[in-house]
């Protein structure tokens, strides 16, 4: 009877520890490899041929705001990966205009960078808020926010919330 009793006081403290550790992550969906906190109230959808799900707004004037990720290795260093990225934006998109670049850390502790710019996409002005973040030896992980220029000050907020939550 003492085994019994010992044996269901371990499966106890087991149970207690594990559900403590997943409170501590409520709210954390988990994208890949990775998580992140959503903004309340937006949804994680799966997309088509897309790696990873996204996280869309709730409609505003027939547009969601959403944050999208990617991932992908470079071999040089985090500077001339920044350099190289802003390159091909500048290249590749219309009205393309760069509103500023800045450094972040998430709340885990990992090094980013964040830029933001402005383009025209559609027909429709959007403004970006991009964060890349270095995961490991030569990868990295891009969070792509995208709300249109009128509603992107709403949305700032819970962008910076999100990219600041990623958790390898």
């Amino acid at each position: 009877m003492y085994r019994k009793t010992k044996y269901l006081l371990l499966v106890w403290a087991i149970f207690c520890l594990v559900s403590v550790s997943c409170s501590s992550e409520k709210g954390r969906v988990k994208i890949g490899s990775f998580s992140v906190v959503p903004p309340a109230g937006w949804d994680v959808r799966a997309t088509p041929g897309a790696e990873y799900d996204i996280i869309v707004a709730p409609m505003n004037q027939g547009f969601g705001a959403t944050i999208s990720f990617s991932d992908g290795t470079f071999s040089g260093d985090f500077r001339e990966y920044m350099d190289t990225l802003f390159r091909v934006y500048e290249t590749s998109t219309t009205d393309f205009l760069n509103a500023y670049q800045s450094s972040f850390t998430t709340d885990s502790s990992l090094e980013g960078q964040k830029f933001v710019m402005e383009t025209t996409q559609q027909g429709m002005k959007n403004k970006l808020a991009m964060y890349f973040i270095k995961t490991g030896n030569d990868k990295y992980i891009s969070i792509y926010c995208v709300a249109t220029e009128n509603s992107f000050d709403q949305c700032s907020q819970p962008f910076e919330a999100t990219a600041r939550s990623f958790k390898k």
